[in-house]
């Protein structure tokens, strides 16, 4: 173990402050993606006198189940106010700061190797948990404070660049939705349509092609390979080095590629722009395709019909709730037509490739960050 590693234990001192005046704080949790979360529960009639008080730079994580998850959900409290957590988390500060930032720290935390390293410990624990002294004894390298300064500028650098990104794109997907809302959606229950426009099934407008069991396109060696495309990669944007792994020789509308537009159709049903670079596709998900109409009409359309499509699905007596081809040719789209087409794709085409390029720069910074992560224990 190189010199300047530290254990936790030796750098934290645990919190343990109960609401004990009964304060009205707002009441936080931590998720598995190592981020604050609001509590929802209903806590009406529950003693909140028991619960535990969090101020800035309070690091709170839960140590359970941490095997079975893979993932310690850990989080530093950035705010200046407090705020109340469950009994149930362990609370912590860093003991001296002029040893180590606690925004260093909390970088560590966010490394993958850290949680494959708690997920190894917590195997023989109950449930799979961490001990707290497995936790206390983990290492961590602590090089001077103005190198861990460096680093945590350059974290934040990205982060706020990332979160710059976020912010433009939920601005550009409300602008596209509401545009579309008002150039075309609104016109499905218009019984005197011009010549301008047509209603045709979503499964004329699109071709949905079902991705293949990847399982049996193993890569014939390490380099012609591709990672696989699953629901996990499409909620997240990415693949990762987590991601199964295919052949590189697949059909070109199983090889998605970014801007391509995916519909997983069965269990967790969504659909969105892929942007998470080349991949092959796994059965149980749609590469949505047209060869009639532009990209931007096709995502919208499908989108719009998605909370039907997820009560179809949730009504199926099936572990695994899905849709059918019959529920795509039901449901009823209006495709504008001719010159009205290439008039509204001026206005839309703009915005859905000024996505692709922000969703592609998002997965570019991901890269960076977890770069920088890997060079903390360096």
């Amino acid at each position: 173990m190189k010199s300047n590693y530290k254990c936790i234990g030796e750098l934290i001192v645990e919190c343990d402050e109960r609401n004990t005046l009964n304060k009205d704080l707002e009441l936080w949790g931590v998720s598995i993606d190592k981020k604050f979360i609001k509590s929802v529960a209903n806590i009406i009639g529950t003693d909140l006198t028991k619960y535990k008080v969090i101020e800035k730079d309070c690091f709170v994580c839960s140590l359970m189940q941490v095997s079975r998850d893979e993932k310690i959900p850990i989080a530093r409290w950035n705010k200046d106010c407090l705020a109340l957590v469950s009994p149930a988390y362990k609370v912590f500060k860093v003991k001296d700061e002029k040893v180590v930032l606690p925004e260093y720290m909390n970088l560590w935390f966010k490394r993958a190797e850290f949680d494959r390293e708690a997920s190894y410990y917590g195997v023989g624990g109950v449930r799979g948990s961490l001990e707290w002294s497995d936790f206390c004894d983990m290492r961590l390298p602590i090089p001077p404070i103005p190198e861990q300064q460096k680093i945590v500028d350059a974290y934040n650098t990205i982060e706020h660049r990332i979160e710059l990104k976020r912010k433009i794109n939920e601005n550009l997907e409300a602008q596209m939705q509401n545009l579309f809302n008002k150039e075309l959606a609104c016109l499905l229950t218009n019984d005197n349509l011009s010549v301008n426009y047509s209603i045709i099934p979503l499964s004329e407008m699109a071709e949905y092609i079902n991705g293949l069991a990847m399982q049996n396109y193993t890569p014939e060696n390490e380099i012609e390979n591709l990672p696989v495309l699953k629901i996990r990669e499409l909620r997240q944007g990415y693949c990762d080095l987590n991601s199964d792994k295919c052949t590189s020789k697949l059909p070109a509308h199983i090889t998605i590629q970014n801007g391509d537009i995916i519909f997983s159709w069965s269990g967790s049903l969504l659909v969105d722009i892929w942007a998470g670079g080349i991949a092959g596709l796994n059965q149980h998900l749609f590469n949505v395709v047209s060869n009639l109409y532009p990209k931007w009409l096709v995502y919208l359309w499908t989108k719009y019909y998605l909370s039907n499509f997820i009560r179809i699905a949730d009504g199926k007596k099936t572990s695994m709730g899905h849709i059918k081809r019959e529920d795509l040719d039901a449901a009823k789209v209006v495709v504008p037509q001719g010159l009205l087409l290439e008039k509204l794709n001026e206005k839309f085409d703009k915005i859905f490739v000024e996505i692709v390029r922000n969703k592609i720069e998002l997965n570019t910074l991901r890269q960076l960050f977890n770069l920088l992560l890997s060079t903390l224990s360096r």
